[in-house]
């Protein structure tokens, strides 16, 4: 998310290459007027000094962040924490290590809650996207490989995502292996479909494992409940990742892809008491929007193609319902008013999907037999949004993620989100050998039991004091 006015008029239309997101999170870009964002940007913004929202606490949105200009940005980025930490990050770090103007917040939402404030004026931070979808604000397009700079919808990460592997099922990973089960995102950051959207994770549920020996699942873990919750996984991963009008997307969440459905219910056979009626191998009975009866990666056909107006280097004056004219009305459009309020936070991580330049968010690594898990992960780990909810707000349409109309501010939205679990560093053995990690992407079927209750929780609590945002 950011929040940025030139001209006295919001920017809504920000675009931003990974180079010049690495440049403002590690110190190397401070101010909005930088030639590098004029480059992605096509326009020179404000001499603003730019301030860095980042997360105070061990999340998973910092995690996916961290490991996405790690594996793309690695002397920039080791360069960084040394000079912060005195030592590298390694893979990824939880804990973002704080420099300069950046400003550290507790919570996805007090991330989302401290750019949207009058006082958030030139801020930019990663979070989930499903934090700029639900409180209508536009977000950033990251240029990716292929050239053309992408949004976090649900079918741009769903594509990306194709390229996700997991460690023990796409590889030879031992299950003795720390490593076992955990993401490998490498073909993700470098997908080179025009439609990959390239800061995107997914999120674990870590369960009952059975079959090790000599460690049995407690016993208060019944059959009878394995029963259950392999029943409820099977929802989760097929039909709970319905896309549409009341769907996943329509929070700001992806559908997993066919590779990580496979993944997931190759490890729900696992659940003591498992009665799952999905097959792994064929997925004939998995009404998963991202393939069909036979398994085909219908996402690959059926996601939108880009924009021509969104490929790098066209200029913002071109039109995008006419994109062969070059004519149109450039500049950024949207409302001026900033939101603000404040609120309780939710300590999770996530994905995800996200608003904010880096990652939404999104989930961590998880495993049997060592790793970790973290929930969170909005589909697109990390977009950027614009600031401006209040007296004029801007809406978004949920499957593109362009600003349609202005209108009356949106209310905050409601997050689901989820700590780190370290499991790979503690001395509990039972926890090491007996828990197994399904992957989901951006808690995939939990927001929309949970997450509607939280959006009323969240609402309710702003009523009286601080009014409706």
């Amino acid at each position: 998310m950011y929040n940025l006015t030139a001209a006295g008029k919001q920017v809504t239309d920000l675009r931003l290459s990974p180079d010049t997101i690495v440049g403002i999170f590690t110190g190397a870009i401070t101010n909005w007027n930088d030639p590098e964002i004029t480059q992605d940007y096509g326009r020179q913004l404000p001499n603003i000094p730019i301030t860095p929202v980042i997360r105070s606490d061990g999340s998973g949105a910092t995690a996916q962040f961290t490991r996405w200009m790690e594996h793309t940005h690695k002397s920039q980025w080791d360069a960084y924490c040394t000079g912060v930490n005195n030592i590298t990050c390694g893979d990824y770090t939880e804990f973002y290590p704080p420099s300069g103007r950046m400003i550290a917040q507790s919570g996805s939402d007090q991330v989302a809650h401290y750019i949207e404030a009058p006082t958030g004026q030139g801020s930019i931070g990663y979070d989930e996207y499903a934090f700029a979808l639900t409180s209508s604000w536009p977000v950033v397009k990251v240029l990716n490989p292929a050239g053309y700079y992408a949004l976090p919808t649900a079918s741009n990460v769903a594509v990306a995502l194709t390229a996700a592997k997991i460690r023990g099922v796409d590889d030879s990973t031992s299950p003795d292996d720390p490593n076992y089960l955990q993401q490998n995102l490498d073909g993700v950051y470098t997908n080179n479909d025009p439609r990959s959207y390239p800061i995107s994770s997914y999120s674990y549920l870590i369960v009952p494992r059975s079959g090790v020996p000599n460690m049995p699942p407690p016993p208060r873990f019944t059959n009878d409940k394995g029963a259950a919750l392999s029943q409820y996984l099977d929802y989760v991963l097929c039909g709970g990742q319905a896309t549409g009008k009341g769907g996943i997307d329509s929070i700001g969440y992806s559908p997993i892809p066919r590779g990580l459905v496979r993944g997931g219910l190759l490890q729900v056979q696992h659940i003591p008491g498992n009665n799952g009626n999905v097959d792994p191998n064929t997925l004939a009975n998995c009404p998963n929007p991202t393939f069909d009866s036979q398994g085909n990666l219908i996402i690959l056909k059926n996601a939108p193609q880009p924009n021509p107006c969104d490929k790098q280097g066209t200029p913002l004056s071109c039109d995008p319902n006419n994109p062969s004219a070059g004519g149109g009305s450039g500049g950024s459009g949207g409302g001026s008013g900033s939101g603000g309020g404040s609120g309780g936070g939710s300590n999770g991580g996530g994905s995800g999907g996200g608003s904010g330049s880096g990652g939404k968010g999104g989930a961590g690594s998880g495993g049997a037999g060592g790793g970790s898990g973290s929930g969170g992960a909005g589909g697109a780990n990390g977009s950027s949004g614009t600031g401006g909810s209040g007296a004029c707000g801007t809406t978004i349409d949920p499957q593109t993620g362009e600003v349609v109309q202005n209108d009356s501010g949106g209310s905050g939205g409601g997050q689901v989100a989820a700590n780190v679990v370290n499991v790979g560093g503690r001395p509990d053995n039972w926890l090491l050998t007996t828990l197994t990690a399904v992957e989901l992407l951006a808690v995939v079927a939990l927001p929309p039991f949970l997450g509607g209750w939280l959006r009323r929780r969240r609402a309710g609590s702003q009523t009286g004091t601080g009014g409706a945002r």
